[in-house]
């Protein structure tokens, strides 16, 4: 059915659009990104029913992940769409990219987790938005997911000796430096002993989604802010 879909768009839509004319890019690269998440929807369903993580729906799911990460970095990397960048940032795909983190942690194809932070570090240098760690708290904890989850791809064979990302390290500064503003701010209140924030636990926003979409809370994921 979504392959019809596919190709009925491909006959009667897309094939007329001129990617010279900037709305007709953005149509075409919105078009294909919906059937992009319609499949990706079978294919979740697909990945949850898997009792083997060796599954070759895990692979797929995975693709489909980066492939939904792609059309957001084309649509940030074309000059001509910067007057529809609010629609690209404010229908950001969290559930790809969060896809991508949690079946990155499961792969063994040390290609595939290789390809996954190339594109994650295109996304970061296109897509400022995401770097803006104050303006909506799910962008923290996708910072801090992504940080997370280097750390644990870097555990795997074949992949100690990767270079960490510059756009990793800079996130872990941007973290650093947020988790100090939200300390001087709880100092700065009015009674608010010290000790609150000294003997509080380590941070449980880590890793927000336990790297298992069972885990995941999706009405979080979905908020505005």
């Amino acid at each position: 059915m979504i392959d019809d879909l596919e190709a009925g768009l491909n006959e009667n839509f897309l094939q007329y659009c001129d990617p010279i004319n900037p709305l007709h890019a953005i149509l075409q690269i919105t078009a294909r990104a919906v059937v992009n998440v319609l499949r990706l929807r079978k294919l979740h369903e697909a990945r949850m029913r898997s009792q083997h993580s060796d599954d070759q729906c895990h692979v797929e799911h995975f693709n489909a992940c980066m492939q939904g990460m792609r059309y957001i970095v084309v649509s940030h990397s074309n000059l001509q769409l910067k007057p529809f960048i609010w629609l690209v940032e404010s229908s950001f795909l969290w559930y790809a990219f969060i896809g991508i983190l949690v079946d990155m942690s499961n792969l063994a194809d040390v290609n595939l987790i290789k390809s996954a932070w190339t594109l994650l570090s295109q996304l970061y240098a296109v897509a400022d938005h995401l770097s803006d760690l104050e303006d909506d708290r799910r962008k923290s904890h996708a910072a801090r997911s992504v940080v997370a989850t280097w750390y644990e791809c870097r555990q795997k064979p074949g992949l100690t000796e990767m270079q960490k990302p510059g756009f990793v390290t800079k996130l872990e500064k941007d973290l650093a430096e947020l988790e100090r503003k939200t300390i001087a701010e709880l100092e700065s209140q009015v009674g608010v002993p010290q000790e609150v924030w000294q003997t509080r636990p380590v941070e449980t926003e880590l890793q927000p989604f336990g790297f298992e979409f069972a885990d995941i809370d999706w009405a979080f994921w979905d908020s505005i802010n």
